[in-house]
């Protein structure tokens, strides 16, 4: 009597389980190095897209917008910032360089910090002094 082997033997599922893991340890570490770099990416096309618009702000407005928090002394970038127009006051304001919403925090979900020269300077919020990603 004929007799018929059907499946696959150990040494078969072996080699195949081996490439799996081989190929998974190459892959995996790729995607998350490529998410990082992707946002680090699109943190600095924003960073130059804001830095752009203030520019925009000073030339028709005359002045920077206020780099100073809402009534406060810090350095931090807030929509308060983009109000202080001279033609238009408010939302009005505000919309003319932003359509959307004002941009406060980066990718990475980072507070933008200003210099004293009006810029938010490149390598911004990358520093993590404090273990919290930003």
């Amino acid at each position: 009597m004929k007799r018929s082997n059907k499946g696959f033997t150990l040494m078969e599922m072996l080699i195949v389980v081996t490439i799996i893991g081989i190929l998974s340890a190459i892959i995996i570490p790729r995607l998350f190095t490529s998410t990082t770099s992707a946002k680090k990416n699109a943190r600095e096309a924003e960073r130059q897209t804001i830095n752009s618009q203030i520019e925009l702000f000073y030339f028709i407005e005359g002045v920077y917008p206020d780099g100073k928090g809402a009534g406060d002394s810090s350095d931090a970038y807030s929509s308060a910032a983009w109000t202080d127009c001279a033609i238009e006051v408010g939302d009005n304001c505000w919309k003319k360089y932003w359509p959307e919403v004002i941009p406060t925090q980066d990718p990475l979900n980072c507070d933008w910090t200003w210099n004293d020269q009006h810029r938010i300077p490149e390598g911004n919020s990358v520093a993590d002094p404090e273990g919290d990603g930003c």
